[in-house]
């Protein structure tokens, strides 16, 4: 199969997520808990540890990753895109983000995994 993604996936170790989802003209917001599996430039998966609720496709998302070996946490804002049925979530980058940002984060995600 030919890899069609624009920018590729990088495998990450230990990154924690916890993503806040805010559903479109309320401040109702859930929180949910899980695992980054991989990441790229324009988007990020996730193994969450309970199930998404439903959302609407106007609902913010916004994701803080940390991981006890990382000097600096980073905050993600993005849009879901698809939902597994063994709870892993897509989320692609809103336009918001920066990818000189993404590029430092991953650099130091990668970093820590070759010196751990």
């Amino acid at each position: 199969m030919i890899e069609k993604r624009q920018h590729s996936r990088i495998l990450v170790q230990d990154l924690h997520a916890e993503i806040c989802v805010t559903e479109s003209g309320t401040s109702q917001q859930s929180i949910l808990q899980g695992s980054v599996v991989d990441m790229s430039n324009s988007g990020i998966k996730i193994k969450l540890l309970s199930p998404m609720p439903h959302t609407s496709p106007m609902s913010k998302i916004s994701i803080l990753l940390t991981n006890s070996n990382l000097s600096n946490p980073m905050t993600i804002k993005g849009m879901v895109r698809h939902i597994s049925v063994n709870n892993e979530c897509g989320v692609a980058f809103s336009n918001e983000v920066k990818s000189a940002d993404i590029d430092e984060f991953l650099f130091e995600c990668v970093r820590n995994i070759a010196t751990n």
